[in-house]
């Protein structure tokens, strides 16, 4: 289980609109992945943690997504308040180069904080013939 640290808690809460102003419950979305999946898990274990120790009239709802995509253009609306994004695909929509979301840089963007490095390990058949990432290429 993930523990989100009490600072990401007071950084969430400081960024939200109107805190501690309005008597009444405002609910903050973080958009994560599907529901078989570790983001999920996170955003769950992040809100859980909130709700248990963050102000009183503010709570957090963990929100099953189609990923990273669909969580750039879900911010870019106003759908989702927070979104766990692919560090690469977060800078691409920061830059404008993603095209499944328009050409218009999305300047706003913020990083509020990281989960984890994510590395990937390529297995394949000892006679395949590779041995380096280049032998990869034509391969299925």
């Amino acid at each position: 289980m993930i523990r989100a640290p009490l600072t990401v808690i007071a950084a969430l809460s400081n960024l939200l609109p109107g805190r501690g102003i309005t008597q009444e419950l405002h609910v903050f979305s973080i958009g994560s992945g599907q529901v078989s999946g570790g983001y999920y898990d996170s955003a769950t274990a992040i809100c859980g943690v909130f709700n248990k120790v963050g102000p009183n009239k503010v709570r957090c709802s963990p929100e099953p997504t189609a990923g990273s995509i669909y969580n750039l253009s879900m911010l870019a609306s106003g759908e989702l308040t927070f979104a766990f994004v692919q560090s690469d695909l977060q800078k691409a929509a920061y830059e404008g180069t993603v095209n499944r979301l328009g050409d218009s840089p999305m300047e706003n963007l913020r990083s509020v904080m990281s989960l984890y490095p994510e590395a990937i390990t390529i297995v394949t058949k000892a006679n395949a013939g590779i041995i380096s990432p280049i032998d990869l290429t034509g391969k299925k």
